[in-house]
């Protein structure tokens, strides 16, 4: 599962996704470093799940190279690589100019009318206002926004202290001037100029699980001669004024600010474009496959505000993060959500001081959940009596029984020292308000019984309640970045109501929730998981690989319009047409990473496990995992009925899955996909012609394209003449126009359903990392990762320092081809081999010697026939459908797609499940065997 942090509770991909969205929800590949990691698996009290689970997930990319090769240091991601992330994972997601009170009301549930029933009328200190109109670089060393942010935050606390004049209700957020000290995160260390805090936690140190709201802020120097000038007379501010006092006297700052903004170059380059994003249909990453220019939406002021936003939906639990940016005294609201990023419109903090007060009003009087935190967690903190009391259906009384603070109380227990993350958390509590549960139906229930089971059209459970359980070995871990998934790991125990509405009978088991924002479009993950298990279940050879595929407890789904999730883009009218997310939580067991095994034994034992039950879920579902990778291969120990321990290797993540037609490996190449392809060539050419990449003739290659692949259909019997039919012509164009928009639009719709590539840039097959001629993902694709896997964990695993990785640089660059032509070298070059296996544990060094070497061999075959296959695609898509005359391309396709189906089925042939499991159940290629041993065999 996904798990990209250090050291989490349930290890899984947050991989690549199926559209140039999804791929955004990307992660630093970096290996992570986990003090917890020497927690040993050995140490069961069940036959069902080790006690502790302990894993990091080094998330997936299919077209983004997102954070992997990003530079990092013991300060962690540098800045620039950051920036440049950002540019690329939020291109095509902006929306600006929002009105203010839309934004603020359905952002942060609150408005003026809310506002003026606690008071109307308030006044902002001149002296204030000037003194923050005369910060500047006061002292060369400090930063001038430093002084800035001291009167600023006075403005703001005045504001609150009238507040709290007319309400005296406790507040749960401070606004806090954070004065050049470091926010404690997991990837960077970042310094905003400001933060909402909880009311509750303790200001040092900060991190970002606990950060509500954050703020930007910049006053150069310069702008001390614009400044305004305000008299003696504080401004006095009645709301139920419709236009809002101005100052005194403002200086003309027009052409001097001009001025200042021809000195950043990304403000000019950002002002000669649209301001709305309007992504492009095919708006692949140019840096992914070559180097190209990384042009940014966002201004170098707001890519430091997106910086932060960044760092909060990468930590905790939220369904969205906002803040806002000060320049000047121009200031803009910013909200982020797995969807992309909502500005306001800008305003004037002294010119319309009524938004200053809302904004602050809205921080004084918000909670946790107004600033983004999920509506399905309470904080422990913030626990007000049943903690499912705003569903219809409550857990049972039992559910309180942690529940120490009341709706009167804003106390807290203090937080441990050494994780202040943990105590925000720890013992809050994660409510479905209803969930499909996910227990097998019998195998001799009625088909319309299985459907319903399959489709999750079973009679929901009611409310259910889960304490989230945090240690050092159990934390929770979030995706890196904005836009994608946005998967969350929480580990969690049941509480009574769910222990008796799922029948379960193990008190001591351990569980995660998974909590993520996929697609709404792509099949839930539940649901492959609950046809994969219920197809084994029946088969009787297939029943007994259940243990090799991840369990499921329950489920819950929600869209993203669901006034439950309550999200400010819904109710702001903001959702996309296309890329539309929904709300999923999966309840799952908890399982160990790869990391924790005690030594070569358990991998030769998982890696033979996850491959077998790999293949049978193939065999009895035809469905493909598609998303083979480090973190979604993890094992859990069971006590045999001698009292020993038993490691079982077990399969997770399959959000990305796919049900594939057929398993037939001579299966020739089918209508579907020359159709695709020809589909494919016609979009490319039309998306160089639109991008403006290619030579002018580009539009007439299109043209001639789409004709040859449309002359079936042209050749269709005509209707009869019609009174108000268009001339002969007008209506060859028009079909002519919609064969070419059906043609776009089918492969839109293609890509954003698979993509035809997914996976992790190290772990995935050399056919996905190609620029031209891929194929559709196949079973041996996914037989390929599982070696790739292999050998790049025996080439980074130090088993004396598990906590900590080394890496394969060549393998994580974040041009994919050029993680493809290095791993190429690997299986051509033997020289590179040994280069890349050069740090292999002695332990492990048995695995190079056997399974990577003889796997090499059988993938670097598979490779020429792949190749092969490769150009005849090409060539029928870049020659055939350009020629001329009927009969000449019908030969010529007939002789190409022979070529090409040979070419496939030899790949299938060499690559297949019973070619990998020769090797790996070969004795005389046990992994297990020293080199002495084995060369002792050679000579017997």
């Amino acid at each position: 599962m996904a798990s990209q942090n250090d050291g989490q509770p349930y290890a899984y991909d947050e991989s690549t996704q199926p559209d140039q969205d999804e791929s955004r929800d990307t992660v630093a590949d970096h290996l992570p470093t986990r003090p917890w990691s020497e927690i040993p698996p050995s140490a069961p009290t069940r036959n069902a799940l080790a006690p502790r689970a302990v894993s990091h997930q080094p998330e997936q990319v299919p077209f983004r190279g997102a954070m992997s090769s990003a530079t990092k240091s013991q300060s962690g991601y540098m800045d620039a690589d950051i920036k440049n992330f950002l540019k690329r994972h939020l291109r095509g997601t902006i929306h600006r100019d929002c009105p203010i009170d839309d934004f603020v009301d359905s952002v942060w549930h609150f408005n003026f009318e809310k506002l003026k029933a606690i008071r109307k009328t308030f006044t902002l200190s001149a002296d204030l206002c000037n003194r923050y109109e005369d910060t500047a670089w006061k002292d060369p060393k400090k930063r001038g926004e430093r002084h800035a942010m001291v009167v600023f935050t006075a403005i703001w606390n005045d504001i609150v202290r009238q507040l709290k004049e007319a309400d005296e209700a406790d507040s749960d957020i401070t606004f806090v001037n954070m004065n050049d000290r470091e926010v404690l995160g997991v990837f960077a260390k970042l310094k905003p100029d400001g933060v909402g805090l909880l009311d509750y936690q303790p200001l040092e140190p900060v991190c970002w699980d606990i950060v509500l709201s954050t703020e930007e802020m910049k006053k150069p120097w310069r702008a001390t001669h614009l400044r305004k000038v305000f008299g003696a007379t504080d401004i006095v501010i009645d709301l139920d004024i419709d236009q809002a006092p101005k100052p005194a006297t403002t200086s003309n700052s027009t052409s001097k600010r001009k001025r200042e903004d021809e000195h950043n170059e990304e403000d000019t380059q950002y002002r000669k474009r649209q301001r709305p994003s309007q992504p492009l249909p095919f708006a692949f990453d140019s840096e992914t496959w070559y180097e190209g220019k990384n042009v940014s939406e966002l201004t170098g002021d707001e890519l430091q505000l997106v910086k932060y936003l960044n760092e909060m939906l990468s930590h905790g639990v939220r369904t969205h993060a906002s803040g806002f940016l000060l320049k000047d005294s121009t200031m803009t609201l910013w909200s982020a959500d797995r969807m992309g990023v909502i500005t306001s419109v800008a305003f004037d903090i002294f010119a319309q001081p009524h938004y200053l007060i809302l904004l602050v009003a809205a921080h004084h009087f918000g909670g946790p959940h107004d600033f983004g935190i999920n509506p399905l967690v309470e904080l422990p903190g913030l626990i007000y009596d049943d903690p499912s009391s705003s569903s219809s259906s409550s857990p049972a009384d039992d559910d309180n029984k942690d529940a120490n603070y009341t709706s009167n109380s804003r106390k807290a227990k203090k937080p441990p020292p050494r994780d202040i993350a943990r105590a925000a958390y720890h013992a809050g509590v994660l409510t479905l308000p209803s969930a499909t549960p996910a227990q097998l139906p019998a195998v001799e229930a009625s088909p319309d019984a299985k459907d319903a089971f399959d489709t999750g059209e079973v009679p929901p459970l009611p409310a259910m309640a889960f304490e989230i359980t945090l240690d050092e070995s159990r934390h929770i871990n979030t995706a890196y970045g904005i836009v994608g998934r946005g998967t969350t790991v929480i580990p969690v125990l049941p509480r009574l109501s769910a222990f008796e509405g799922l029948q379960l009978t193990d008190s001591d088991a351990r569980y995660v929730a998974k909590l993520t924002f996929p697609l709404e479009a792509r099949h839930a993950e539940d649901k492959y998981i609950r046809v994969i298990r219920r197809k084994l279940n029946e088969d009787e050879d297939g029943r007994s690989q259940l243990k090799h595929i991840a369990d499921l407890l329950c489920s819950f789904h929600c869209k993203a319009d669901d006034p439950f999730l309550d999200l400010p883009r819904a109710k702001l009218g903001l959702l996309p047409t296309d890329n539309l997310r929904c709300f999923r939580v999966l309840i799952m067991p908890e399982y160990l990473p790869l990391e924790c095994i005690s030594g070569p034994k358990d991998l030769q034992k998982i890696m033979i496990d996850v491959i077998t039950g790999h293949h049978w879920v193939w065999k009895t579902s035809y469905i493909l995992h598609r998303d083979i990778s480090y973190g979604n291969i993890m094992f859990y120990v069971v006590i045999a009925a001698d009292g020993t321990q038993q490691i079982v290797g077990v399969l997770t993540d399959w959000d990305l899955a796919e049900e594939l037609p057929s398993t037939d490996p001579k299966a020739a190449v089918t209508e579907e996909e020359i159709k695709r392809r020809e589909t494919e060539a016609i979009a490319k050419a039309s998306q160089a012609a639109i991008v403006g990449n290619t030579p002018s003739n580009a539009t007439a290659e299109t043209t001639d394209i789409t004709a040859r692949a449309a002359a079936p259909a042209a050749e269709a019997p005509t209707p009869s003449a019609d009174t108000t039919a268009p001339p002969a012509g007008a209506t060859d164009a028009i079909q002519q126009a919609e064969a070419d928009d059906a043609a776009i639009q089918e492969d839109v719709q293609q890509r954003q359903k698979v993509q035809y590539r997914t996976g992790t840039g190290p772990f995935m097959a050399l056919d996905l990392l190609q620029t031209d001629g891929v194929p559709a993902h196949e079973y041996r694709h996914d037989l390929e990762s599982f070696f790739w896997v292999l050998t790049w964990f025996c080439a980074v695993f130090n088993p004396e320092n598990p906590s900590v990785f080394g890496d394969i640089p060549t393998w994580q660059k974040p041009n994919l081809v050029d993680v493809g032509h290095a791993k190429t070298r690997f299986l051509k070059d033997p020289e590179d081999m040994i280069r890349v296996m050069a740090s292999t544990s002695t332990a492990f060094s048995g695995f190079v010697d056997t399974w990577i070497c003889d796997l090499s061999l059988l993938f670097s075959r598979s490779m020429a026939a792949s190749e092969q296959e490769r150009m005849t695609a090409s060539q029928y898509t870049k020659m055939v459908l350009k020629m001329g005359g009927k009969s000449r391309r019908d030969r010529w396709s007939r002789v190409i797609i022979a070529d090409w189906n040979a070419a496939r089925v030899r790949s299938r042939e060499i690559v297949s499940f019973e070619s990998v499991m020769a090797i790996l159940n070969d004795p005389d290629c046990s992994p297990l065997l020293s080199k002495q041993e084995r060369e002792r065999e050679e000579r017997d």
